[in-house]
């Protein structure tokens, strides 16, 4: 007989091996902080063939197995309290939240998707002082779910997307196709999206914005998607570009920051139109996403957890850079698009990242609490510091998770005084 210990697999290699790997000490298992959180149930149109419940097992056998025996159907503005921290798989193919009804007290289990898309969690996942005018401005509720925007969305905004918008009406020369950047082009058409779907928007103003955005994705967005396997959609940019450590994209090169933020925004077409070519180009960009970066798409992986990769270019076996700001800004564009699409692979895969990037966090963290760009050391740049401190109270909430609300705490002290200033909440 032969005995011994059993060899494991080292996660990057995929075989048994001694390596030296320094950085596994910000690799842990995933779990959140969200136990005692109050949340209250917001009915929407997403994913309603089966009716928004709390189960749970009346049996008293301990021994025996735990069944979803008992299941009544939540109401609107009901409050449910989470038991603990971690997540709970009952062999339904679905994980669970543990959690207690509000009002008698009733233990039981709610989906994970329901967690992120039906229920609002309490004002202290926002770490901003003024959270209601900071709310006001990146959260939409829509008949789809609430929504949220990587970006504020007061009226000065508002005008700059629909004013970059109306020159998709303009198409000639002096608008060319390289002028286009998928990045900006997709955080424009999202935030207005967003702020069109909510359900106080009057019929004149989200009409006119479904006009502009039909005109925008007839004009380039739709004509200018590749497909660079069947059914895997992306936007190019039309320039070279070198990144850190010396890494050259010749044109035309693609981004998995972009894919999302242009993925958002055909979801919001979609929902405005109900063109079905853009519920169709919105999951060609999800499955953009989702092919691995060393077969042309973003998706990488370090020590089993999956990221998008900002900058995508063949890893392995050119190293990731991991740039911060764009895997922090990507989640929130799938969550929005799984609800307008009604696609809830979308927020599994947003929840798939969301652990991830709770690795990332601690990685790429200085010892004063700010944090850095990407691998290479470099300081994140201090102009994008107020929009990643409130995209990680857009995560605090969507995933309701207080771990992003102490992040963006330690974050507050670095954002620049000028925004204070120019007037932005905080």
């Amino acid at each position: 007989m032969i005995t011994g210990e059993p060899l494991t697999k080292d996660p990057m290699l995929g075989f048994p091996a001694e390596v030296v790997r320094p950085n596994a000490k910000f690799s842990k298992p995933y779990i959140a902080d969200r136990a005692g959180l109050e949340m209250t149930y917001r009915p929407s149109s997403y994913l309603d063939e089966q009716p928004t419940s709390l189960w749970w097992d009346d049996s008293e056998d301990e021994a025996g197995p735990t069944l979803l025996r008992r299941r009544e159907e939540l109401t609107s503005g009901e409050v449910l309290v989470v038991l603990e921290d971690r997540l709970h798989d009952l062999a339904v193919a679905t994980p669970m939240v543990a959690v207690e009804r509000k009002r008698d007290g009733q233990k039981g289990y709610v989906t994970l998707d329901c967690m992120i898309t039906k229920l609002v969690g309490e004002d202290a996942l926002w770490a901003a002082e003024d959270s209601k005018t900071v709310r006001g401005l990146v959260e939409f509720p829509s008949k789809w779910g609430v929504l949220h925007s990587t970006n504020r969305v007061g009226p000065d905004e508002v005008t700059s997307s629909r004013d970059y918008l109306s020159k998709f009406g303009k198409w000639s020369k002096a608008w060319k196709k390289q002028s286009v950047h998928p990045l900006e082009c997709g955080a424009h058409g999202h935030r207005i999206g967003c702020w069109a779907l909510a359900e106080d928007r009057s019929a004149a103003d989200r009409d006119s914005v479904a006009a502009q955005l039909d005109t925008m994705m007839q004009s380039w967005a739709v004509p200018s998607a590749v497909e660079i396997k069947p059914g895997v959609v992306t936007w190019p940019y039309e320039f070279d570009f070198s990144m850190p450590w010396g890494t050259k994209l010749p044109a035309p090169w693609f981004a998995g920051y972009a894919n999302a933020a242009m993925l958002g925004t055909a979801a919001c077409a979609y929902a405005l139109t109900k063109k079905q070519e853009y519920k169709d180009l919105a999951l060609g960009a999800f499955r953009f996403l989702t092919c691995r970066s060393e077969d042309g798409g973003a998706l990488y992986s370090v020590d089993g957890f999956d990221f998008i990769a900002e900058y995508v270019y063949r890893t392995p076996p050119i190293p990731n850079y991991r740039v911060l700001d764009g895997e922090l800004c990507s989640m929130q564009y799938l969550v929005n698009a799984g609800m307008l699409i009604d696609e809830p692979e979308l927020v599994s895969f947003a929840f798939r990242l969301n652990a991830g990037f709770r690795m990332e966090l601690d990685l790429l963290s200085k010892d004063d609490g700010s944090p850095y760009f990407g691998m290479d050391g470099q300081s994140m740049q201090p102009n994008y510091m107020w929009q990643i401190w409130m995209c990680l109270q857009l995560l605090a909430a969507i995933f309701k998770d207080r771990s992003y609300t102490d992040r963006a705490n330690l974050w507050r002290p670095h954002i620049p005084a000028k925004f204070v200033d120019e007037g932005y909440p905080f």
